[in-house]
């Protein structure tokens, strides 16, 4: 209500000027979610005024969510360029260059915004991201992680101890920390201690994943808005998950199923990653293992925050690689191809 309210005043003393039309843009994207018209308008204003940066930082963010990666990265850069201090600016340049296979310069970009705010985890995150999960480098991920004080950083330490084949410190360090309102953390916890062959507590934080999962299915907004499709095609993916740890198989299939229509009623470039890699470990879980893999293959088809090199050592693909030959030939086809924004050039 604030944002519309200050956009009506905006309007009325200066309808012209870059920063009124700036908020026509945040509003048709953020409030609207209208975002062919938010692409519109933050291009003709990127055309009106190329030197102002904040214009070409909110193209490139809102050109993430309409799949535009070389676009987004184009932009995202030509705000750098312009404003070379901005913490936002070099924070989501480097998650585009991430997303884009550009792993090392999504690095560069990661440790320029640390040295911008020391403070900020958010930089910290990006780097531990594209050394875990883009490179599966564990040893630097390791180094970042035992110099920061962050939670939000820390919280990855769970992930090197899974992919150094050490569940049991996993579980103890992901059990100390804050679980919040995600279900992720709770089925994650779920598969690791049935790696160490706790049924019952693998059932309890299973069970507590598909109550958490399913309200928020219910907390999704309507599905005819844009906002409650992409909610509802990532809401119903992630509570298959659970459904299939506990082995109700039918009620976890109907989830992906669901899931799917909502993804092919609206894509959107960066939520849409996240469904695919939660219907992807869904249809592991039920053995649905040649739909799983077609699942990965388009999702690291486009920019991703999932990359082949993660896919190859996480616990969670270790039945796909060790008995399904086509899902690590389906890895080799991909990474034969090159980082996605050098295809698309």
């Amino acid at each position: 209500m604030l944002l519309v309210e200050a956009l009506t005043a905006a309007e009325r003393y200066a309808p012209s000027a870059p920063e009124t039309q700036l908020a026509r843009g945040i509003h048709a994207y953020f409030y609207d979610t209208d975002w062919s018209i938010a692409e519109r308008r933050l291009s003709r204003l990127t055309r009106e005024y190329p030197n102002w940066a904040d214009g070409h930082q909110m193209l490139g963010i809102m050109l993430r969510r309409m799949d535009q990666w070389p676009r987004a990265v184009a932009e995202l850069e030509a705000a750098l360029a312009l404003d070379p201090r901005s913490l936002t600016t070099t924070a989501f340049a480097s998650t585009a260059r991430y997303m884009v296979g550009h792993h090392d310069a999504a690095i560069e970009l990661a440790r320029r915004a640390q040295m911008i705010d020391p403070s900020s985890p958010a930089p910290q995150v990006n780097e531990v991201r594209t050394l875990l999960w883009g490179l599966a480098d564990t040893t630097s991920a390791l180094e970042v992680l035992q110099r920061t004080p962050h939670d939000a950083v820390y919280s990855w330490m769970d992930f090197v101890l899974q992919l150094r084949g050490d569940p049991e410190g996993a579980i103890r360090l992901r059990e100390r920390m804050p679980m919040g309102g995600q279900p992720g953390s709770r089925w994650q916890l779920a598969m690791l201690h049935r790696d160490v062959g706790n049924e019952a507590t693998m059932r309890m934080w299973a069970d507590s994943a598909r109550a958490m999962s399913e309200r928020g299915v219910e907390a999704c907004p309507p599905a005819e808005r844009d906002t409650g499709r992409w909610c509802l095609q990532i809401a119903l993916a992630e509570l298959a998950i659970p459904l299939a740890i506990l082995g109700d198989t039918v009620a976890a299939l109907e989830a992906v199923r669901a899931s799917e229509l909502e993804h092919r009623q609206f894509h959107d470039g960066y939520q849409s990653t996240i469904g695919r890699a939660f219907r992807g470990l869904a249809l592991l879980e039920l053995g649905h293992w040649a739909e799983a893999t077609e699942e990965y293959r388009l999702l690291l088809s486009r920019p991703s925050f999932m990359h082949p090199p993660m896919l190859r050592v996480t616990p969670a693909t270790r039945p796909l690689r060790e008995s399904w030959p086509p899902f690590l030939a389906m890895l080799d086809s991909i990474e034969a191809l090159g980082p996605f924004l050098d295809r698309s050039r």
